[in-house]
């Protein structure tokens, strides 16, 4: 039936069904919330307490189960939601793209930041639920400084999540604790992609910085290889002066090209696997 309530600091309204006729009863739920806290809500659900803020969403949904735990697994419907002004505690997402870079530039890793969390302005978010897992495929994440936008999985029943996001730095230094200029030019020209994966409550983020800096990598590899054709054309194409009797001729650079060759590969080597 029609039910509105305060919840958790906000408010709910929606319609409750439950259908016991069968051997399983069959909950039905077409709800709204706004403004709830978003740390109890969690904690009442999915038993983690590491993120704060507020939620509003739509959520039309249905469940068969004698427990709260098998409800989760045949959970099935719709969902769109909005976070607001809060934090993923745990988390520091700015600090693992500028670890992962300086890993990548084989400089000296920032220090880390106590405590480690992830603020965010807005989070919005709208998919389906099937058998307890909700796909989502319009994320978007709007942070201090950085644009979070793409698509992946929560897997309702265990509490894991799995994502594939393309993350935007904004220019705005100054929510951008301890970074150099260097740091700054690189981040705000460069669309990253970020892969976060693992348990709600501890997940691992791994920004892709090989990516990053991967016309960098490709601009070497034409430079290179533009140094080595000019180099043995050289030697191939006969020249239009022959020597002078006695005069001495230049060494053909006989290890020049391996060399560079390997100068290359260690680069190449360096840049793409040492993290």
């Amino acid at each position: 039936k029609p039910l509105s309530a305060e919840l958790f600091d906000g408010s709910y309204s929606g319609d409750v069904r439950i259908d016991a006729s069968g051997d399983v009863p069959l909950l039905s739920l077409d709800e709204q919330l706004s403004g709830v806290s978003l740390t109890p809500l969690a904690q009442a659900m999915f038993e983690r307490d590491n993120i704060t803020g507020t939620i509003e969403g739509k959520f039309v949904l249905t469940a068969r189960g004698k427990t709260l735990s098998a409800m989760r697994e045949n959970l099935n419907g719709n969902m769109s939601f909005e976070l607001a002004d809060g934090a993923w505690q745990g988390v520091d997402l700015w600090y693992q793209l500028r670890a992962a870079r300086a890993l990548f530039k084989q400089e000296e890793p920032p220090p880390a930041t106590t405590p480690a969390q992830t603020e965010f302005t807005s989070v919005k978010a709208s998919g389906t639920v099937s058998n307890g897992i909700f796909s989502n495929n319009d994320l978007l994440a709007e942070m201090p400084f950085l644009q979070l936008t793409g698509n992946g999985v929560v897997n309702l029943v265990a509490g894991e999540i799995d994502y594939s996001l393309q993350a935007r730095v904004l220019e705005r230094p100054e929510f951008m604790r301890g970074a150099s200029d260097a740091e700054l030019a690189e981040f705000t020209e460069a669309l990253i992609p970020v892969r976060i994966r693992g348990p709600l409550a501890e997940p691992s983020v791994r920004p892709d910085i090989e990516a990053m800096f991967r016309k960098e990598v490709e601009d070497s590899l034409k430079k290179k290889g533009n140094q080595l054709r000019d180099r043995l054309l050289d030697r191939l194409t006969p020249s239009k002066e022959a020597p002078a009797e006695g005069e001495a001729t230049e060494p053909a650079p006989a290890g020049e090209e391996k060399a560079a060759e390997d100068e290359l590969k260690d680069k190449l080597l360096k840049k793409l696997f040492d993290n």
